[in-house]
């Protein structure tokens, strides 16, 4: 498999056999696929090492599903109480049973490459009853599927960074004593799930299509969205500024599209519920690495991620850095929040593409990262720690906060963006992008969108407009 993905990848962007390349400007590579036979343990395996070389020798950004699990899964309950259990009940019990069988729910390979973006699947609400002799162990919550992994990545790097709509997936029981419950996946034509195309045959209906559920549904549908993404950045080219826009840039800023929207929203109180054991501080980090480990960045929103309104202003930039370089961006903070009691929202999203060398320890070359100033607008971090966002190529952070602050006109947030090496010596120039959002939580009266647009003309005019540019 290994040797086969080289020749593709190569053949898309070099051709084979005196033919042309048949799709030098693919900018990324869906990968619903992995090895079941090799989960990932602290060692880069040759696969994922393959895609890391590949991603960056071309700038493309590879997509991979993360991998299904599906063996049995034994509830810490006896069968005879399944039906009486409330949905509260039925989901801690569920992910009781997914915490308790993680050594086995690993990464598949290649889902550990840092370059690539690992999807794992959200579970999908199902309005049908269940079938008679199925159970559906979530009871339609959006939470992780019952089959995704639960792990992390490479020296601990959050991974799969996001969870996209996969399907869902129903269970039959298999075995039971009086104090558990074993399932496994059902294998039932009328599965709920996303309908699919599929090949015809005698046990194919008619309309060639068919329902599926999985990582690999995730990891496609993210993918699709990417199409979107790059209409969209086709449009920004065209206008001011647009000239960031690189084409050797273009992979980074899709990985901080995709990621950009994630967040966990109030599913950490479920992994609280469940694994909140003492207290304190104590408490607190147990729950930030059970809510790493089942969610990564959170559930992905890709309109969240991508669309201004009047509430919510989203910034792009792209550019690239050298071994122990930085980048200072100014962002101006609109007048319309001073001393406004109003919950607002800040996501700061930075990501990018390393070389690798395999002989290092530490194997990834460029290590980025993007400092953030919480004192401007009283803001205080939630979701992911501090720790765990700067272990893979993807920065994500969020802040949110409802004290009032005093804001001037000229007053603007001061993004650092540094790098450095942190395998060997640094020899080529990084690619990164870097994604911001601002929002309020209601209307202001005022488009907070057109304020920070209009503030960044004036800025960029007065940079323009300095001796030496």
């Amino acid at each position: 498999m290994v040797d086969l993905v080289h020749r593709a990848v190569r053949r898309i962007f070099e051709g084979e056999g005196g033919d042309p390349a048949p799709a030098p400007g693919v900018k990324v590579v869906n990968l619903s696929l992995g090895d079941g036979s090799r989960l990932f343990d602290r060692h880069m395996s040759p696969w994922a090492r393959l895609l890391d070389w590949l991603s960056w020798k071309y700038r493309v950004l590879f997509i991979v599903s993360a991998g299904n699990h599906s063996g049995p899964l034994t509830l810490p309950i006896p069968a005879s109480s399944v039906p009486a259990l409330s949905d509260d009940e039925m989901i801690a019990a569920t992910l009781t049973a997914v915490a308790a069988d993680r050594l086995t729910r690993r990464l598949l390979s290649p889902a550990e490459s840092v370059n690539a973006l690992a999807v794992g699947s959200l579970h999908s609400a199902w309005s049908s009853p269940v079938t008679i002799g199925m159970v559906d162990l979530l009871r339609g919550a959006s939470l992780p599927s019952a089959f995704n992994a639960l792990a992390s990545g490479f020296r601990k790097a959050i991974k799969p960074e996001i969870l996209v709509l996969g399907g869902a997936k129903h269970y039959s029981l298999a075995s039971s004593t009086p104090t558990s419950t074993t399932y496994r996946p059902a294998a039932a034509a009328n599965q709920p799930g996303m309908l699919v195309a599929c090949p015809g045959g005698a046990l194919v209906p008619p309309r060639r299509t068919s329902r599926a559920s999985g990582t690999s549904n995730a990891a496609a549908c993210a993918s699709r969205a990417v199409h979107h993404f790059y209409d969209q950045l086709s449009t920004l080219k065209q206008g001011v500024g647009g000239e960031a826009l690189e084409e050797r840039r273009i992979a980074a800023v899709l990985k901080a599209m995709l990621v950009h929207g994630a967040s966990w929203d109030d599913r950490e109180s479920v992994i609280d519920r469940v694994f909140g054991q003492g207290s304190g501080s104590e408490r607190w980090h147990a729950v930030k690495r059970a809510c790493v480990q089942f969610f990564g960045y959170g559930a992905a929103d890709f309109e969240r991620a991508t669309l201004a309104t009047d509430q919510r202003v989203v910034l792009l930039g792209a550019s690239q850095l050298s071994q122990d370089q930085g980048h200072v961006y100014q962002l101006p903070l609109p007048t319309a929040l001073s001393a406004r009691r109003v919950k607002r929202r800040l996501v700061v999203t930075l990501s990018w593409l390393t070389p690798v060398k395999s002989r290092y320890k530490s194997y990834a070359v460029a290590d980025l990262w993007v400092t953030i100033p919480d004192d401007v607008l009283a803001l205080k971090r939630v979701d992911v720690d501090h720790v765990s966002v700067r272990r893979g190529t993807v920065q994500h952070e969020i802040f949110e906060g409802t004290a009032a602050v005093p804001i001037s006109a000229q007053e603007t947030l001061e993004l650092t963006v540094s790098c450095r090496s942190d395998a060997g010596k640094l020899l080529d120039a990084i690619p990164y992008a870097l994604m911001v959002t601002l929002e309020v939580a209601e209307p202001l009266g005022v488009d907070i969108h057109e304020e920070v647009r209009l503030a960044l003309v004036r800025l960029r005019e007065a940079v323009q407009v300095q001796p030496n540019g």
